[in-house]
């Protein structure tokens, strides 16, 4: 069984039980940076249901960072149903750096069907 780091447990609990949006976007930009693969389901989690739009759009953000292609479905999807411009930007940002580009052209049809300012 692999061992976690004592770090990465406290950044998940401050990510999962932190009722301060600053703790958590902490915990995001922290693990994010940490270049470890075993935060990736955290961040993935965090981007689907944190409810505040700057915690997931650094989630986003953070998993691009990470260059693991296993979030580019769950990118896609939350790009697809989340409805702050920062969090979808943070998205088509991440799914650039991971090459993504099969997903261009539903993004593309999406940001045209909801006419944001700044995303074309």
């Amino acid at each position: 069984m692999e061992t976690v780091a004592p770090e990465i447990t406290y950044l998940v609990h401050q990510l999962q039980e932190s009722e301060y949006e600053k703790a958590r976007h902490y915990a995001v930009l922290s693990l994010g940076q940490m270049g470890d693969t075993s935060v990736i389901p955290h961040l993935l989690k965090t981007l689907q249901d944190d409810p505040n739009p700057t915690v997931r759009a650094m989630s986003a953000n953070m998993l691009g960072h990470q260059g693991d292609n296993r979030a580019v479905p769950t990118l896609f999807q939350v790009f697809m149903s989340d409805t702050e411009i920062g969090v979808r930007i943070n998205i088509v940002q991440s799914l650039s750096k991971l090459g993504a580009v099969e997903t261009l052209p539903f993004l593309f049809d999406s940001i045209r069907q909801t006419q944001e300012p700044g995303l074309l």
